[in-house]
């Protein structure tokens, strides 16, 4: 019993008999949980690597489509994954994985995720350029509406006259004209008490110069 507890195990056996792979042993080039992801996504599309290679190289969007383009880009392997998956021999007694397998063959193509890139731009396009011109309709019609606003005017005066009263006797103390990112630093602009903000003057500059007018219009408001 003590002898069998306590042997001495030989060093030179165990290390022989963890130096031989496995023949079903996988070669995980990948990291695990990218490798899993890839695996997922590949079952959940049920297409084979033939088909997608064949797409690549014809250039065929109906068969990959949008969402398998941008599942194709999120699983591109880094440079160095590139490398060891492109070396990979195929008489090595290591198994590559189903990730590791499809990346390998897709990468056969040539510029293959240069490939996915612009097949998604192209199936992109369209959609893309409706977006960028309603943005830019949205964008005529704020600025016009900034244009023609009285309030917005008064917004700017009362906030060029308030920096002119606070920079007087300097040489900005005279301006005619501000950048309007400086309505960003209305609020950062502190007084000596630490509470008030160079906000606060302009909105109380604003009443002293438009609150009749203001009131009224809320109380028209009001009664319609």
């Amino acid at each position: 019993m003590i002898e069998t507890l306590f042997m001495v195990s030989n060093p030179n056996l165990n290390g022989r008999r963890h130096s031989l792979p496995f023949l079903n042993q996988e070669n995980r080039v990948l990291d695990p949980k990218k490798s899993q992801n890839i695996a997922i996504l590949l079952r959940a599309f049920n297409v084979t690597i033939e088909e997608v290679c064949e797409a690549l190289l014809e250039g065929n969007l109906d068969t990959l489509g949008t969402e398998l383009l941008e599942s194709l880009l999120r699983m591109a392997p880094t440079k160095e994954e590139e490398y060891k998956l492109k070396d990979f021999k195929d008489e090595s007694p290591f198994k590559l994985g189903p990730a590791e397998k499809f990346l390998k063959e897709v990468l056969d193509v040539p510029f293959a995720f240069k490939r996915v890139d612009a097949m998604l731009y192209i199936t992109n396009f369209d959609s893309e350029v409706e977006y960028l011109k309603r943005s830019f309709e949205t964008l005529e019609a704020v600025c016009q509406e900034l244009r023609n606003s009285r309030m917005f005017l008064k917004l700017l005066e009362a906030v060029l006259k308030t920096g002119n009263r606070m920079n007087v006797g300097t040489n900005r103390g005279d301006a005619h004209a501000f950048k309007l990112d400086t309505l960003l630093k209305l609020v950062d602009i502190k007084g000596t008490d630490g509470k008030t903000t160079l906000l606060h003057v302009v909105v109380q500059e604003i009443f002293r110069l438009e609150g009749s007018w203001l009131f009224g219009t809320n109380q028209n408001q009001t009664a319609d």
